[in-house]
């Protein structure tokens, strides 16, 4: 039977090596890449990208942990890019492989967002989480013409982090869940109609944002054009 200073003893000696492996966490960075979707709907070049801005509530670069199965982190990821400059680059490829990237004073709209999401790691199971606001602004009024949001979750079966492979499949699943949310916001049928129509009020207010704050300043560009 075990004596209770027994059991103390187990119990510190599990802390300690639960500290231990929690002090070792190996930071990994890794590349989000965006593929060319072929077969793409194609349009007139009038659309030009802003800024996207992170509102996770976390460094920028920050994507998630790889744990082991007791939870205890062994590699932290991180973006080699800022994650709201990921999905910008994202959305001017896209955008651009549909003929419809366009900068300077040839834009008639500008598309803008907040990354509200964007997490991936291994958890037993490897996983990637990203859920994006788009707006579309006119670039005459500065108005609001369109905003929504939009997400994507995978995940895939459970695996063993510390073996080698963990990184390549959490990257891959975080890189295609950022272009699930791309493909399905710049190919949205609702999005198109408003470029169309150009209503004069947006389809949902901004978060945080009342009546009074639907103008925008027009953006400045780089004279190149692209991305800001």
């Amino acid at each position: 039977m075990n004596s209770p200073r027994r059991l103390l003893s187990r119990v510190l000696t599990s802390a300690l090596a639960v500290c231990l492996l929690s002090a070792c966490v190996s930071p990994t960075t890794v590349t989000l890449e965006y593929q060319p979707r072929t077969g793409a709907w194609r349009g007139q070049p009038e659309i030009n990208v802003g800024a996207f801005t992170n509102k996770r509530g976390i460094d920028s670069r920050n994507l998630g942990r790889v744990k082991l199965f007791g939870g205890v982190p062994v590699q932290a990821l991180f973006s080699s890019a800022p994650v709201e400059m990921a999905t910008a680059n994202a959305f001017a490829y896209a955008l651009k492989e549909r003929n419809l990237l366009t900068g300077g004073d040839t834009a008639k709209f500008l598309l803008t967002g907040d990354v509200l999401v964007f997490d991936a790691g291994v958890m037993t199971r490897p996983y990637a989480h990203v859920r994006i606001r788009v707006n579309l602004i006119e670039m005459d009024s500065g108005r609001v013409l369109f905003t929504k949001v939009y997400h994507s979750d995978r995940s895939n079966e459970p695996m063993m982090p510390g073996r080698g492979g963990a990184v390549p499949v959490v990257t891959e699943m975080a890189s295609r869940c950022l272009q699930d949310v791309v493909d399905r916001a710049v190919d949205d049928p609702e999005l198109r109609s408003r470029m169309r129509l150009r209503p004069q009020v947006p389809t949902e207010p901004l978060e945080g944002d009342g009546d009074e704050k639907l103008l925008f300043p027009k953006p400045k560009f780089k004279p190149n054009g692209g991305v800001i």
